[in-house]
């Protein structure tokens, strides 16, 4: 219940026996760190802690040619440069892109949790680039293997409903039920639907149960309209590459109206816009 730096010290004996202090300049993270995003609040109360107290446990570094890559401990190295401080205290190990990878995994979900995409692509990187088994990661991470089997599906949901996921706007119990969808369009429809009503998981389960999403979504338009088939078809193809819910309305002719492309958060805009102008 230590942590992951108090394996690691066990093996040096005493702390004080391994520790470095380095510039923290050659210092840099670790490529494989699974972690993408460091709240930046959570970062500026530790680096007023540092700044009263210092570090109180080194960083665990694995020295490089002309540097140190961090294995354990990229918040505080962050914290500290937040800090300004000039040296960061380590202890350097030998650890191969195996090690690193699952050590800098462990060290994130004992102190700050990776959100669900980031733990899913960690463990899938585990699994390509490093040939783990489900029951390989379950032992290194002491989670069941069906968790680990769980956490991985999330990867098959669609780019709109993983950024969703990712920013918090749904939870894992939404995402277990969007699984269930096998239409991908009607899975973004649904996510929409909990993202814009701020449904529980409870009432999105009833809603898939009963059958609602369609009704409820469904754009109005001119049944009488000869491009109804096609718009229909452009939007669902939309969707797909933009990962949000699209409508075309159009007048009764068909041929002059709006394309409506819906955002859920202000993350969402960002993503949207970013992926338009592209």
């Amino acid at each position: 219940g230590k942590g992951l730096d108090a394996l690691i010290l066990a093996r040096d004996e005493a702390p004080e026996q391994g520790t470095l202090e380095v510039d923290i300049n050659l210092v840099e993270p670790n490529r494989a760190q699974p972690r993408e995003d460091f709240n930046q609040a959570d970062l500026e109360e530790l680096a007023e802690s540092i700044k009263a107290v210092g570090i109180i446990q080194p960083l665990i570094v694995k020295k490089e040619e002309g540097y140190y890559k961090i294995v354990a401990g990229e918040r505080r190295w962050r914290a500290a440069r937040l800090a300004a401080l000039k040296t960061v205290p380590v202890i350097t190990r030998e650890a191969d892109e195996q090690d690193t990878l699952a050590l800098a995994l462990i060290e994130n979900l004992q102190r700050v949790d990776l959100n669900p995409l980031e733990e899913a692509v960690s463990y899938k990187r585990l699994m390509d680039e490093f040939g783990f088994t489900q029951e390989d990661i379950a032992k290194k991470i002491g989670k069941s293997r069906s968790a680990i089997a769980n956490i991985l599906r999330y990867l098959a949901l669609p780019g709109g409903i993983k950024e969703h996921l990712k920013s918090g706007a749904i939870s894992q119990g939404h995402a277990k039920v969007l699984l269930g969808v096998e239409n991908t369009a009607e899975q973004q429809k649904l996510a929409g639907i909990a993202v814009s009503d701020q449904l529980s998981v409870r009432a999105l389960e009833r809603l898939v149960k009963d059958g609602k999403a369609r009704k409820i979504t469904e754009p109005k338009s001119d049944e009488s309209s000869p491009y109804k088939a096609l718009h229909k078809s452009l939007e669902r193809e939309l969707e797909g590459v933009l990962g949000t819910k699209i409508s075309i309305k159009t007048d009764k002719s068909g041929e002059r109206g709006r394309i409506e492309i819906e955002f859920y958060n202000n993350n969402d805009f960002d993503r949207l816009y970013l992926r338009l102008k592209n």
